[in-house]
């Protein structure tokens, strides 16, 4: 399993190494070293980036909100955000490593 980080042109900003693919998100998150990486890189400065639904919102990361019963705000967020983060997924298949 991998975990990166891909820029809007689809530029691979950052790749973790192959975790076990039962890993929980949170752990590859953790053994990442992802959120250290946004918060000191001057590239990040006053920005965030769009996480998997697994993964936490924070001063760094923001990822689409759960539940049923949503606000106006959230589900506005969401309709916009869902798409974007599907297309990212459609990207997997394109990382080779040798």
């Amino acid at each position: 399993m991998y975990q990166r980080l891909e820029a809007p042109d689809r530029l691979i900003l950052h790749c973790t190494p192959c975790f076990d693919g039962r890993c929980g998100d949170g752990y590859i998150l953790r053994r990442s070293e992802l959120l250290n990486f946004l918060r000191q890189h001057p590239l990040f400065l006053g920005f965030v980036v769009l996480g998997g639904s697994a993964y936490p919102n924070n001063d760094v990361m923001v990822s689409i909100y759960k539940g049923r019963q949503l606000s106006e705000h959230a589900e506005a967020f969401n309709s916009i955000m869902c798409p974007v983060r599907t297309c990212v997924v459609w990207d997997y298949d394109k990382i080779v490593f040798y």
